[in-house]
């Protein structure tokens, strides 16, 4: 009796840790293993970028200067981050992953939801400063329950398969075998200390 209760709880509990994978793929230049740089055009480090997958309840709309990026990456309902493959040459850069868990325990704000990446320059979003924000070109959704065991491919091999929301990151086909994303940064509004010189020079220019 007691080993059947243990039986009945262990299969209670692979229940609820079991998730939906979504396994993303998308190396973008397999050739030359150039698959996400920065604003400045330096190839993301192996091991020095995040990768995450998610949803948004509202998809964000980032402004044409961008002001409000890092508001729309905060946005993400975060299903899982990885930190980029280690291995070095044609994976740096490289959008890849295996995402199984849920990570805000909340699985109604993924199922069947349309699955977007964001991808950051830093070991996490927090500490990332340029970011992009891309889904494929046509909709990808979770599965319809994502505590289930199903699994999701999310292709992102090339530009003519992913889509990066407007000012959230640049599409760049530099090439057959060298596609890539460019990461974006959000621009910071203008100081105070900024909007008051700016006032003063006014007012010098004004009674000139």
């Amino acid at each position: 009796m007691k080993l059947q209760k243990l039986l009945i709880g262990l299969l209670v509990a692979c229940g609820v840790s079991q998730a939906a994978t979504i396994n993303v793929g998308g190396v973008f230049s397999a050739a030359s293993g150039l698959g996400v740089k920065t604003s400045t055009g330096t190839v993301l480090s192996s091991g020095g970028y995040v990768i995450a997958v998610g949803s948004f309840t509202t998809v964000p709309t980032v402004l044409p200067d961008a002001s409000n990026l890092a508001a729309a990456v905060s946005s993400l309902n975060v299903f899982q981050t990885l930190t980029s493959p280690t291995a070095a040459g044609n994976t740096q850069g490289a959008i890849v992953g295996g995402f199984t868990a849920i990570g805000g325990g909340n699985a109604s704000l993924f199922n069947g939801k349309q699955i977007y990446v964001v991808v950051g320059n830093g070991s996490t979003l927090a500490n990332s400063n340029e970011f992009a924000i891309l889904t494929t070109a046509t909709n990808v959704l979770f599965p319809a329950d994502v505590t289930g065991s199903a699994a999701t491919t999310v292709t992102l091999s090339s530009i003519t398969n992913s889509v990066v929301l407007p000012n959230a990151g640049l599409e760049d086909a530099n090439g057959a075998a060298r596609d890539l994303i460019v990461l974006a940064s959000p621009v910071p509004e203008p100081s105070i200390a900024l909007l008051g010189a700016l006032g003063i020079f006014g007012l010098v220019r004004r009674r000139r």
